[in-house]
């Protein structure tokens, strides 16, 4: 068995994640930023089994069970850095 690594982005508010919030329709949020995929790409090559869990939209309870469910030897996290300027045209 190899070294399981699981790579957590977490919620980008304080707010309840996965509320309904005008955030949570952000499609952004649906993605995994680059930076958190680069560190587990290079942590595969390299034999390491790398997990990536991006929790932008789920609750509170259901963040912690999803990081419950995936057992690691070594967990790390990222932060909320993409910050968009408004669209001038109105939209997020």
């Amino acid at each position: 068995m190899s070294f399981r690594v699981l790579l957590i982005y977490p919620p980008v508010s304080f707010q309840e994640p996965g509320a309904g919030s005008v955030s949570d329709k952000d499609p952004d949020l649906y993605f995994m930023p680059y930076g958190m995929l680069t560190p587990a790409a290079e942590l595969r090559a390299r034999g390491f089994e790398a997990q990536l869990l991006n929790l932008s939209t789920f609750t509170w309870e259901e963040a912690v069970r999803a990081v419950v469910a995936r057992p690691a030897d070594l967990t790390g996290g990222g932060h909320g850095i993409h910050r968009r300027p408004p669209d001038r045209n109105g939209g997020v």
